[in-house]
């Protein structure tokens, strides 16, 4: 269902989206992150400047606030992601953008998993 989404959000083939969607349902892939809550499976990416990430983790979680120099983007596979300061909602589908410098905190929220990709790297080329 999300396959072609994750393959143009992280710049890599269908057939390795294919892979990291198998992915979801093994437990044994995900690894804790420094986010209490939020597990991870790292995805290598073409550009090595970028960092690359499926995450999720259970609503109720917040992601606390954080000063980057990186942009940083979220796609949202399942779930629902708040971002706090701006009190806006991305729920499946949605992509939030986070510019280099002081970051908001993000609450996961709703009633299932918040399941979302996330890239990090320069903001520009």
């Amino acid at each position: 269902m999300w396959r072609d989404q994750l393959a143009v959000f992280f710049g890599i083939g269908p057939d390795v989206a294919d892979g990291l969607l198998a992915l979801v349902g093994d437990p044994s892939c995900w690894i804790r992150s420094r986010v209490d809550g939020i597990s991870v499976v790292r995805i290598p990416l073409a550009d090595r400047r970028a960092r690359g990430l499926l995450a999720r983790g259970p609503p109720g979680t917040a992601i606390p606030p954080r000063p980057s120099q990186d942009l940083e983007r979220l796609l949202v596979l399942q779930g629902l992601i708040v971002d706090v300061t701006a009190n806006r909602q991305f729920t499946a589908g949605g992509e939030v953008v986070r510019p280099p410098g002081p970051r908001s905190p993000l609450h996961l929220a709703g009633l299932e998993e918040c399941l979302f990709g996330v890239w990090v790297g320069p903001a520009a080329p």
